[in-house]
């Protein structure tokens, strides 16, 4: 473990809050309103509101959604056992005439419709271009965690509940001018890998935390840290990006009361890279 790498990688990041932007997502989102997969239209009103609850709440990792018989028209199959979800549908209908005045009418019914991560056989009409370069020491040293890692869907996360890490495919990362598509992805890819290290069994943090929460905040400190120090150790960047600092610098107003609340995260990412780098020393024993 490098610790003066560590701390050299936090003063930079520091020095680079002071002149951050808002932080932007590194990849393309599929859709940010949810979408429907045979129209391409995103849902609206109450039904993009109930689409995104429900995705929260069942984990799904992508936005786009159909009917039963959609999906079977674009040649996908929900799956055996999937529960639907109702949205409601406003059908115009002629107008109503009562005396002088003209009424609107609508005629209002539901529809079931299953989210993408719930069927298979479909695929995106237009595959987007991988821009994004191999780098197989760094796909070596995650692989070595033994981490459960799915790519699909257009959200990055780790699920503690069912240790698993949630990333988009490498496509929808997007370069920026502080970062490549390749860069995007593997800062991601850590960021994410670090959190994984965060529970019981592992580095044991304080994974509590809710959305806007303190400890949240800190988690993601944490999280970004340790990705900009892997970053910087398995070659990745050469330097801290802007773009650590953006994602740090947009949790850090519920901390403005704590400044050495970045020290101490940055001494538990340091932790958590020392147990990934464990990591790696026992599994070449294994082999």
């Amino acid at each position: 473990m490098n610790t003066n790498l560590h701390h050299t990688v936090t003063q930079q990041i520091i020095t680079a809050m002071k002149s951050s932007k808002d932080f932007v997502m590194p990849w393309h989102s599929q859709s940010a309103m949810p979408l429907n997969a045979t129209t391409d239209n995103c849902y609206t009103g109450i039904n993009a509101l109930n689409l995104w609850a429900i995705s929260q709440e069942r984990l799904y990792g992508s936005s786009i959604w159909a009917t039963y018989k959609q999906w079977q028209s674009i040649g996908a199959q929900v799956s055996k056992g999937e529960t639907g979800s109702k949205i409601v549908i406003y059908k115009p209908l002629p107008e109503l005439k009562v005396g002088d005045v003209n009424k609107p009418r609508v005629l209002l019914r539901s529809a079931t419709v299953f989210n993408v991560s719930q069927v298979t056989g479909w695929l995106p009409l237009i595959p987007l271009l991988d821009k994004t370069v191999l780098l197989e020491a760094v796909d070596q040293f995650v692989a070595n965690s033994a981490a459960k890692i799915e790519h699909g869907g257009d959200r990055a996360c780790y699920i503690s509940k069912l240790d698993k890490i949630l990333m988009p495919e490498r496509a929808l990362f997007n370069g920026s001018d502080t970062s490549s598509e390749t860069e995007a992805y593997y800062s991601t890819l850590l960021h994410e890998l670090t959190h994984w290290t965060g529970i019981e069994s592992r580095c044991n943090r304080d994974m509590s935390g809710r959305f806007s929460s303190e400890n949240y905040a800190i988690e993601e400190l944490v999280a970004e840290l340790g990705a900009a120090f892997l970053c910087s150790e398995l070659g990745v960047t050469n330097s801290p990006r802007q773009d650590h600092a953006d994602y740090i610098s947009s949790w850090i107003a519920v901390l403005q009361y704590d400044p050495k609340a970045i020290f101490w995260a940055a001494a538990r990412a340091s932790e958590a890279v020392a147990y990934l780098s464990s990591l790696q020393s026992k599994s070449i024993l294994a082999q």
